[in-house]
């Protein structure tokens, strides 16, 4: 049974997985100026946090949206600029809000990133024609 205690649970670990792989969103991408917050109580912070992460989420997956859907050009008009699928949902998050459109409805997240823009044709060549190698294990049974 799936009750909601072990939602959150499996929830809260989920972004705590994501707010340590990738606290360089809010520190290095100014996406969220958090720093400037001069928040110092803990629960205040933690509240602060749990905002970020959801806000972060939803980005994310309008970022994916649109790559998958071909419409990076519509907010980012540099060909092949490269931004993140965070800041592309940011972008449009932000377009949507300010054409007072609603929502869409968000998609599950894919198994696999979409390709990345790259910001020269080199930069291309080199992710297409890479080798890449990894671990082989074998397991007796």
């Amino acid at each position: 049974m799936y009750t909601p205690a072990i939602f959150f649970f499996e929830l809260g670990l989920y972004i705590y997985t994501i707010c340590s792989l990738y606290s360089s969103i809010w520190y290095k991408s100014g996406a969220f100026k958090v720093t400037d917050s001069h928040l110092r109580n803990p629960q205040a912070l933690t509240c602060l946090f749990m905002l970020l992460d959801t806000a972060s989420l939803i980005a994310l997956i309008l970022g994916i949206m649109l790559v998958r859907l071909g419409h990076r050009a519509w907010l980012d008009w540099h060909h092949d600029r490269g931004l993140s699928f965070l800041q592309i949902g940011l972008r449009e998050l932000q377009r949507l809000l300010y054409q007072g459109l609603l929502f869409p409805q968000l998609q599950i997240l894919p198994k696999f990133n979409p390709l990345p823009a790259c910001a020269s044709q080199s930069k291309r060549e080199l992710l297409d024609y890479r080798i890449e190698f990894s671990r082989v294990t074998t397991v007796s049974s």
